[in-house]
């Protein structure tokens, strides 16, 4: 998200709605992979219930199951 437009809901809302377009083609679980020095993003995922499931080198994988 550039940055005149951090901080207003915008990149939650770009979750919300990628989640929701998993669940309607029947997904049950979203994935996202990052540095784990990307403390803005783990935060704005795990606000969301994603947790940390797999971490190589400096990387982390953050995942949650879907409702659906």
């Amino acid at each position: 998200v550039q940055p005149a437009h951090r901080r207003t809901g915008l990149a939650s809302e770009l979750v919300r709605r990628g989640e929701a377009w998993m669940v309607a083609r029947g997904l049950d679980e979203a994935a996202t992979n990052t540095a784990a020095t990307n403390g803005p993003l783990l935060r704005l995922f795990e606000a969301r219930g994603y947790a940390i499931a797999l971490t190589s080198g400096e990387m982390v994988q953050l995942r949650r199951r879907l409702d659906v």
